[in-house]
């Protein structure tokens, strides 16, 4: 993970999946904003075949995303299950990884199609 302060170029807002049960009994899903935060979006090659389109319409793009490690009693960047970046919406496809000897926290994500 390498990345400096000046690579934070990107204002993204972290969110966590809720699903809470209505008064008929069906589930409601939403997405709470957890927080915001400056970030380095990289967008990652992919190396599907060209003829692997149900791949392809599943996951259109895939991106690295560096951000500043929180402390633990702020570290809500462990229950992020997606994150809003403009008008796109990214799904993290991994757990954050975490420097210990830095200061940095790296996700996976990816950006449904349709």
């Amino acid at each position: 993970m390498r990345c400096r302060i000046a690579n934070l170029s990107e204002r993204i807002v972290l969110q966590r999946r809720k699903v809470v049960e209505d008064e008929s009994g069906e589930y409601q899903e939403s997405w709470q904003d957890l927080m915001e935060v400056w970030a380095e979006i990289t967008s990652l090659p992919t190396k599907e075949p060209e003829w692997n389109s149900i791949k392809k319409s599943v996951d259109n793009s895939k991106f690295r995303v560096v951000m500043r490690k929180m402390t633990n009693r702020n570290a809500l960047h462990a229950y992020g299950n997606r994150l809003r970046w403009g008008n796109r919406t990214l799904y993290l496809a991994t757990r954050p990884l975490i420097d210990a000897k830095k200061a940095w926290v790296e996700f996976l994500a990816f950006e449904k199609e349709g």
